[in-house]
């Protein structure tokens, strides 16, 4: 309401709850959206006060080029905890890992967080479920196959989304064929979805 709406599209709000740390100036300095709880919401206010942990110093450093892997990696997390889109960044940083780096625990973070911006094209998305079972001795068995459940679904709800009815069928027919315990309930859903996205 009110003013709220201008602060929203000044700040590229996306989602809610949002807060936001801004300067006499209305600069923005930090940002995290969702629920916290006490202490996490005192660690946040700390970080806000830090200007070498603040979003926009992160944001600052990548827009400029002079920033390390390991930055860009915390600065995609940031992004993803602010529900702003992250898929640009996270191919970008991604590019600067090897396949061998690809199961280390800041890179299963990405993965696990970042989840509605990977790609099913992706190397990956496609490296975790030819090595799921290298990941499954690293992590929970349980998130690992939530965290593939969740790519596709994501993967099928954009091909819906952009009308790419080619590349819908081709994904679903790999789900099906890997024979996942999820993949009949998934393209039961997703056939639904896109059942209803081509009703007049």
């Amino acid at each position: 309401k009110g003013e709220g709406i201008d602060i929203a599209k000044k700040y590229q709000v996306m989602c809610y709850p949002t807060l936001l740390y801004i300067d006499a100036n209305g600069q923005l300095l930090h940002r995290q959206s969702g629920g916290l709880a006490p202490k996490e919401f005192i660690q946040l206010g700390t970080d806000a006060m830090n200007p070498a942990k603040q979003f926009e110093f992160y944001k600052k450093k990548y827009d400029s080029g002079n920033i390390t892997s390991d930055e860009m990696a915390d600065y995609v997390l940031m992004r993803g905890k602010t529900c702003l889109p992250v898929k640009d960044e996270m191919a970008e940083y991604f590019n600067t890992q090897s396949e061998a780096d690809l199961t280390n625990s800041r890179n299963w973070s990405l993965l696990n967080e970042c989840r509605m911006d990977i790609s099913a094209d992706s190397r990956e998305f496609k490296y975790l479920i030819a090595h799921r079972e290298d990941y499954e001795k690293l992590y929970r068995t349980e998130i690992v196959s939530e965290v593939i459940e969740d790519l596709y679904s994501f993967a099928l709800r954009n091909y819906i989304k952009d009308k790419n009815t080619d590349g819908y069928n081709k994904l679903k027919d790999e789900i099906l064929k890997k024979n996942f315990s999820f993949s009949e309930k998934m393209i039961l859903n997703s056939d639904m979805s896109l059942y209803e996205s081509t009703k007049d």
